[in-house]
């Protein structure tokens, strides 16, 4: 199988001297299927959900074509992060602040899960959402409860839409806020997360990976096998 990865800094494993989720879950993939499993990573540090489209239009499109399973987390670098800390954000509703950046998401964010669902090997395609799309851990605590509070309202409104496309194109949504955050949300990141408080380090991958590996394997698509021949995947 080849798993292609599409997004921003956090798939693209910046700043951790480690290999990164994509790759990761590619080889619990592999240990679980007993089928090799190639990457390309596409993901970028810095990238807006406009870049994966114009990625995917361009550089990442033959990627796209060899793909059998397609990650794709973006949207963190699409909301004017500097709003958390204005008083005025922190008071006001999600959508009076950062409406009109999630509905460009929404919109990108369709655009790239419908051309990755109609490349040429139908691929499985996980949406994957953010535990945080600001700091977390301790570096956010000491920006204080306003801070802390609207990261928080604004990471969950990410999330929905981030979930909301995957429902409208029967693509599969990873949670990430559980497997950081704890089921009951009380779980401390700190120690998943590099001194930033915004990048995951080794063990914050390895949380990443397993979240994927357990929305992949649990949809069932991964366990049709390949047809004789062909390298297989899901169609």
């Amino acid at each position: 199988m080849t798993v292609t990865a599409l997004g921003d800094s956090v798939p693209s494993g910046y700043g951790c001297d480690c290999a990164g989720y994509v790759q990761t879950f590619a080889d619990l993939l592999a240990a679980r299927t007993s089928r090799a499993v190639a990457v390309r990573n596409d993901a970028a540090a810095g990238a807006t959900s406009e870049d994966v489209v114009a990625a995917v239009l361009d550089s990442a499109a033959v990627d796209l074509a060899a793909s059998d399973v397609v990650l794709v987390q973006v949207g963190a670098n699409d909301v004017d992060l500097d709003l958390l800390d204005a008083p005025s954000c922190q008071r006001a509703a999600v959508q009076d602040c950062w409406g009109a950046d999630l509905e460009r998401l929404s919109a990108n964010l369709d655009q790239v899960t419908q051309m990755a669902m109609a490349s040429p090997r139908h691929p499985l395609v996980l949406l994957i959402g953010y535990w945080n799309v600001s700091v977390d851990g301790a570096v956010a605590a000491a920006r204080g409860p306003g801070f802390t509070a609207a990261s928080a309202r604004l990471t969950e409104a990410v999330d929905a839409v981030i979930s909301g496309v995957a429902r409208r194109h029967a693509a599969l949504y990873v949670d990430t806020r559980g497997v950081f955050d704890g089921p009951d949300g009380t779980r401390d990141p700190t120690d998943d997360l590099q001194d930033d408080g915004d990048h995951p380090d080794a063990d914050g991958h390895d949380l990443l990976a397993r979240a994927v590996l357990d929305t992949a394997l649990g949809s069932g698509a991964l366990d049709r096998p390949a047809a004789p021949g062909t390298r297989g995947g899901p169609s």
